[in-house]
């Protein structure tokens, strides 16, 4: 266990704030009696403490040499150091991105040095630039600003359900959303995910090449979901010989012998995905996946790319299994569809083009340009 986050100081800072938070949740539910959802702010407040409480401890306890969570506190654990030693340069990193010339000036063996692979990426170094700001306040503990992210989490998911009820019309992207939004609005019109099939999802993947690509784009935080196909893709790899391809912000931590890591970019991401033969989009049957829309799906379709899909939410509504894309309920269903895709290019052609006509005629921006101007009219 590394000790250097359990001081005394720490302790103090964490009853303090612990203490200050509840008291404040405590006055916000009593001004909101009167209204009927208000009856689980304390209880979803209570969780996501004793969540982050946890959490905290069990990345002290198991992960003290890594993990993300660690990796973002020893960034702005560089960066509150940087503070102390020179303020000047501490607001000019806030400020400013990231860079090799940077990370050798400004930091330096009193400071410490962020995880390269934090400060590197520059969305990731944001967060550590905003727990750098946070624990300022919390003398540094790591208990203390775990204990405060978890507060503004709890509020933000109760802000959410203010700002819909002071909203005059809400759109959402499936149906789960649009039960969850007539909670607190009776206003409420689903806009299904839109391709923008004319300028960026303009290219078509080549059935024809000689090596297929099965391929996977997403952020790390959905790599999550990846490790549920692997024992089906190793099955595979004893008889088809393909790429397996994840483009992202980081590479995959799974192990497969036919993995490609294409780092995700603004600039070639159509491409990138263009050459795609068969997209997948696996996911657990959850409340955050039931609320998801689909676009990895639809932008595979965009490009005539087969798309292959779990039976969870929205999939099943923008899927006719079999006609347009797959629906899958099992890795036995994963392991016969891809095998079917991939022994046969006539039918990759054939469930690209039909998922294309599907896109452009109901997720395309044409298709849905009237439902958005009829918004504000």
């Amino acid at each position: 266990m590394n000790s250097e986050y359990l001081s005394l100081l720490d302790v103090t800072s964490t009853f303090i704030w612990l203490a200050t938070l509840l008291s404040i949740a405590i006055i916000k539910r009593k001004s909101n009696t009167d209204i009927h959802y208000y009856r689980y702010y304390l209880p979803n407040l209570y969780f996501k403490i004793l969540f982050s409480f946890l959490f905290s401890f069990f990345y002290i306890i198991a992960y003290s040499a890594g993990g993300d969570t660690w990796a973002y506190f020893k960034g702005a654990t560089a960066l509150n150091n940087l503070l102390l030693e020179s303020p000047n340069l501490y607001f000019e990193e806030l400020i400013s991105g990231s860079s090799e010339f940077n990370y050798s000036r400004i930091y330096n063996s009193t400071t410490g040095f962020p995880p390269t692979w934090i400060y590197f990426e520059e969305s990731s170094f944001f967060i550590s630039k905003i727990i750098s700001l946070v624990s300022i306040f919390t003398l540094k503990s790591y208990f203390a600003t775990s204990i405060i992210f978890a507060f503004l989490f709890s509020q933000a998911s109760w802000k959410i359900k203010k700002i819909i009820s002071w909203a005059d019309q809400v759109v959402v992207g499936n149906s789960y959303l649009k039960d969850y939004a007539l909670q607190f609005n009776p206003n409420v019109k689903i806009i299904p995910t839109t391709i923008d099939t004319i300028n960026v999802h303009n290219k078509c993947t080549n059935h024809d090449s000689k090596k297929i690509i099965i391929g996977w784009t997403g952020s790390h935080t959905t790599m999550g979901y990846l490790p549920y196909l692997l024992p089906v893709l190793k099955e595979l790899e004893k008889k088809f010989n393909f790429k397996f391809r994840v483009i992202s912000n980081h590479p995959p931590p799974i192990d497969l012998d036919s993995l490609e890591f294409v780092k995700w970019n603004k600039k070639t991401e159509i491409k990138d995905l263009a050459e795609i033969n068969i997209g997948v989009m696996p996911l657990e049957d959850t409340i955050w996946a039931q609320g998801k829309c689909g676009f990895k799906g639809l932008q595979y379709m965009a490009l005539q790319i087969p798309s292959v899909m779990s039976n969870v939410g929205v999939n099943i509504q923008i899927i006719d299994d079999g006609h347009n894309g797959f629906i899958c309920k099992s890795k036995e269903d994963w392991y016969r569809v891809l095998s079917s895709l991939m022994s046969d290019v006539k039918l990759r052609t054939e469930i690209g083009q039909k998922g294309k006509k599907t896109v452009e005629h109901k997720y395309s921006v044409k298709a849905n340009k009237q439902k958005y101007i009829s918004l504000f009219k």
